[in-house]
C-alpha cells in the first residue's frame, strides 16, 4: 500500500505509535501502531512525539518495547528497516539490540535475517534483480557479516598472527625455504 494510504490509523490514548513520514504540505502523519500493528494515516495535533527515530539507538528503547521489537516474526524492525532515513546505520543498530537480546536456542539476528530474505524472495518479479537493489536484507546481511564476521575473524586469527609476530621477532625471517636465508 505504501505510506500514500487513505486509512486513518485508530488508536487509544497510551498506545504507541511509530512515526514513518510526516508531510510538510498537509501536515498529515502516517504511523505504525505497535498494539494492533497497523499502518495509517494519524492527525498530529493528537500526537505527543517522544524523539525522532533516524538510527536504531538500542539504549533509548523501553523494555516493553523491546519485547515487542524482538517478536518472533520481526514485523515491526522490518518495517522500521525498510522506512529508515539512514539504512545502513539503521541495520547496525537492529543486528546490535538483536545480539544483545537473550539467546533462544540461536540467534535472533539469524531468524531477522531469514525473514528479511523470505520477504524479498517473495516480492522479486524476476531473478535477475534479487538482492540488487537498496533492499532490507542486503543491508541486515551487510551489518551482520561485519558486526558477526569481524568478531569471528578477530577470535579465529588472532592466536594465528600472534603466534606468526612471536616467531618473526625470535628467529627475524619467516623463509620457510632454508635456501634463501
Amino acid at each position: 500500500k505504501g505510506l500514500g494510504q487513505k486509512k486513518e490509523l485508530s488508536f487509544e490514548e497510551g498506545d504507541l505509535l511509530l512515526l514513518l513520514q510526516q508531510r510538510a504540505k498537509d501536515n498529515v502523519c502516517f504511523a505504525y501502531n505497535i498494539k494492533s500493528k497497523e499502518l495509517g494515516r494519524v492527525d498530529p495535533e493528537y500526537l505527543s512525539i517522544v524523539e525522532p527515530l533516524k538510527t536504531f539507538n538500542p539504549e533509548l528503547i523501553p523494555t516493553g518495547l523491546s519485547k515487542i521489537l524482538a517478536q518472533d516474526n520481526f514485523d515491526v524492525l522490518l518495517t522500521l528497516c525498510k522506512l529508515s532515513e539512514q539504512k545502513d546505520m539503521f541495520t547496525k543498530g537492529v543486528i546490535q539490540f538483536l545480539e544483545e537480546q537473550p539467546q533462544a536456542p540461536f540467534s535472533p539476528s539469524i531468524s531477522l535475517l531469514k525473514q528479511a530474505i523470505s520477504t524479498e524472495v517473495h516480492a522479486t518479479k524476476e531473478e535477475g534483480t534479487l538482492f540488487r537493489a537498496d533492499g532490507v536484507a542486503s543491508a541486515l546481511l551487510s551489518a551482520y557479516s561485519h558486526q558477526i564476521g569481524s568478531q569471528y575473524l578477530s577470535q579465529t586469527l588472532r592466536p594465528l598472527m600472534s603466534l606468526v609476530i612471536k616467531l618473526y621477532h625470535e628467529n627475524n625471517s619467516l623463509e620457510i625455504d632454508p635456501s634463501k636465508e
